[in-house]
């Protein structure tokens, strides 16, 4: 099931059967623990839990079919800045209803550098669902990012997170055979609009150990939950 912003599209693009752009709830195999999101925890939360809390950040349209659900924020209210997600997506048991993996966007700055905080270096970095983005996974930490990589402004900054994805702790080990990693891109998704600025043709365009350098040298910082409504801060007056 495809979520999050439309990617410009050829004639063999792939990029709607991509993860994290499609979660490919099929192929998760097991209910397993993984992280929280907010006051879900992946792997224990069900269904109607995750409807409950989510009603508790924004009226969302809901829409439900066999082992996923979509909440959908009403139209006129992308981007306004209210740290409200957007779009919410959940793989789930269909057997049990636990929920096996949750992906929200993001309506708040957030940076590759705030999550390297948090979890570390990700274990890899791979290319994204379109030459705009990359995805970034902890596998032991149950964390997967798309992560913008233009180094001049567009709609969102370099290094900087439009979606995270939450789904069970598995080992480092053997994951180029297992979900997620087996349903993503491969290949550098060269495709892209003409008028577009260059994206970089690395597949890790990220400088992780000046990254980490910054950060130490720097105060501990407070982790940024994804779901909570953005304040901005107030200008001080000319």
């Amino acid at each position: 099931m495809p979520f999050g912003p439309t990617p410009t599209l050829d004639t063999n693009d792939r990029s709607w059967d991509l993860f994290p752009i499609s979660l490919h709830c099929e192929q998760i195999v097991d209910v397993s623990n993984g992280p929280t999101w907010g006051e879900i925890r992946i792997g224990v939360s069900n269904v109607e839990d995750l409807k409950n809390y989510v009603s508790t950040i924004y009226d969302y349209n809901v829409s439900q079919s066999e082992g996923y659900i979509n909440f959908f924020k009403k139209p006129g209210h992308f981007f306004d800045q209210d740290g409200i997600p957007t779009l919410i997506h959940a793989c789930f048991d269909p057997a049990s209803k636990i929920i096996t993996t949750v992906a929200t966007s993001l309506n708040r700055p957030m940076f590759i550098q705030d999550l390297v905080a948090q979890h570390g270096i990700p274990d890899v970095v791979t290319w994204g669902f379109d030459f705009r983005n990359r995805t970034a996974i902890w596998f032991e930490e149950g964390i997967a990012a798309v992560v913008y990589i233009f180094d001049e402004y567009k709609v969102l900054g370099f290094g900087q997170i439009d979606f995270i994805v939450y789904f069970p702790y598995q080992p480092n080990d053997g994951f180029e055979e297992r979900w997620p990693f087996k349903q993503i891109s491969h290949d550098n998704p060269v495709h892209g609009h003409p008028y577009e600025a260059t994206a970089s043709k690395d597949q890790n365009p990220f400088n992780f150990d000046t990254i980490v350098a910054t950060i130490t040298t720097q105060p501990s910082r407070t982790a940024t939950p994804t779901f909570a409504p953005y304040i901005p801060s107030p200008t001080a007056p000319p």
